[in-house]
């Protein structure tokens, strides 16, 4: 009896893990190509939002009724109180993996900073602040990513899960690089291996701030800080260089997201639950319809 329900609840599991693809790939490129035709394909910015919410949409899409498992490991709420230090670890993840780049670039002598800013020494404190403002937008991506696919895709493996998410991460925004040149405008192919080992990398950083956090919310404020942070920021600091070289995305950028990834899976900070309950079922408020509910185990 318990071997048949716990390939019922795989087979759920599954079913939700495809449902949540079909829907995030195809409502984003839906989206994106609209934006895209009705620009003329000069598509940037504001006109590609919309598509970064259909990871919320597709996991909330999933939740509600095609597993029906509700939302109680979902990440809902911030807990700021319990997770603090885990934000605080979030918003400087941002400055800390730009000021290395400056660094690196500094001593390998690729290219001079340019330490002085239109807005005045306070630019990078209002970087921080637009960051800090833009973090719902990432909600709409950490929900569907960390909050749903990573902690589903291999239950008891999260370095896996978070690998192949990173990957599968990369290829939704394959689209949007090739097509308008995002964060590699002048290197677009080269691009697309770069962003896949960016996307894995800041998939097991992500993967770690939502398992400390108990919530959704701290990776989308590491997310915010390197979209509307560190990318301004190093664009300022270095006019017109390279961004495969000196994008937050780029060669000298790798280096510092994989010393932080390596000492987060080496300490195990990842976490070796992804989680039991996702095999053995079971809501918070006892029901048995939650075949894949991952209670998260907070700030520890």
């Amino acid at each position: 009896m318990q071997t048949i329900e716990v390939t019922v609840r795989s087979n759920t599991r599954r079913r939700g893990v495809a449902a949540y693809l079909s829907i995030v790939f195809g409502l984003a490129w839906l989206l994106w190509g609209v934006a895209l035709v009705s620009t003329g394909g000069r598509a940037a910015g504001v006109a590609l939002i919309p598509g970064m919410f259909a990871p919320a949409i597709a996991a909330v899409v999933v939740r509600r009724w095609v597993t029906r498992e509700g939302f109680a490991d979902a990440g809902l709420r911030p807990r700021p109180r319990q997770a603090w230090r885990t934000y605080l670890a979030a918003l400087l993840l941002a400055p800390a993996i730009t000021a290395s780049i400056i660094v690196l670039a500094a001593i390998t002598g690729v290219a001079d900073a340019q330490l002085q800013f239109r807005s005045g020494p306070a630019g990078p404190l209002l970087a921080l602040l637009v960051a800090i403002a833009f973090t719902p937008v990432l909600w709409g991506e950490e929900f569907g990513w960390r909050g749903y696919l990573q902690r589903r895709l291999y239950p008891g493996r999260p370095l896996r899960g978070a690998v192949m998410t990173g990957i599968i991460w990369a290829v939704w925004h394959y689209p949007v690089i090739l097509l308008t040149g995002l964060n590699y405008p002048e290197h677009r192919m080269v691009g697309l291996a770069l962003f896949t080992l960016f996307a894995v990398l800041m998939s097991i950083i992500l993967g770690w701030l939502q398992q400390r956090a108990g919530s959704s919310w701290a990776p989308s404020l590491a997310h915010s800080g390197i979209n509307y942070f560190a990318e301004p920021v190093l664009a300022a600091v270095f006019p017109g260089a390279s961004a495969v070289i000196l994008g937050v995305g780029g060669v000298l950028a790798i280096p510092a997201f994989a010393i932080v990834a390596v000492w987060v899976t080496a300490t195990g900070r990842l976490g070796r639950r992804n989680d039991t309950t996702s095999q053995t079922g079971g809501r918070r408020d006892g029901s048995h319809r939650a075949v894949a509910a991952v209670p998260f185990v907070g700030d520890r």
